[in-house]
Order: structure tokens, then sequence, then C-alpha cells
């Protein structure tokens, strides 16, 4: 299968979140964007990407990882760009 590559970049000025996560029947990466868990995420195709980049720019950034329901990436595909500000990376899960 064909690895491609995602890229994201802040759609606001100043702070942005991001969440991440799987989906465990289909295996998609889920994406939160500046939006609460409840709202439906943006979809990408799983572990067949091959690089998965956030520029977040200016201001204070956060992006979750949650592993909770496997692995959503690679381990080596993930870049967060977190810009200026004071970023945060979370991880949560097992």
């Amino acid at each position: 299968m064909p690895l491609f590559a995602c890229w994201l970049a802040a759609t606001r000025a100043g702070a942005d979140t991001f969440y991440i996560s799987r989906d465990p029947q289909t295996e998609e990466i889920l994406l939160w964007q500046n939006a609460p868990t409840y709202e439906s995420p943006a979809r990408y195709s799983g572990h067949d990407i091959d690089s998965f980049v956030i520029d977040a720019g200016n201001g204070d950034d956060t992006l979750t990882l949650d592993n909770s329901d496997g692995d959503p990436l690679r381990s080596d595909a993930l870049i967060f760009n977190g810009g200026t500000g004071n970023d945060s990376l979370v991880f949560t899960g097992p």
C-alpha cells in the first residue's frame, strides 16, 4: 500500500488545540482541531500515512496524542511544529 503525507496548519492566530486518536473499528486516525471531542473529527487513513505534520504557528498550542484504542500513528510519522509560545505535547492512554 502506498504511503502518503498529511500536512495541517493552524487556522487561527493564537493558541490551538489538536487531539489525535484512533478509531478502533476502522483504524482511521481521528483529529479534532480547535474543537471538543464530542464533535465529529476529521478522519485520515490509518498506518499508511508516511508523515503527519502539524504546523501550529504562534501561541500556546497543545497536541494530545491518545493511544487508548491503539497507536493512531506509526512511531516515526508525527511531526509537531509548535511555533513560538509555550507549547505542550500530552500523551494519554496505556
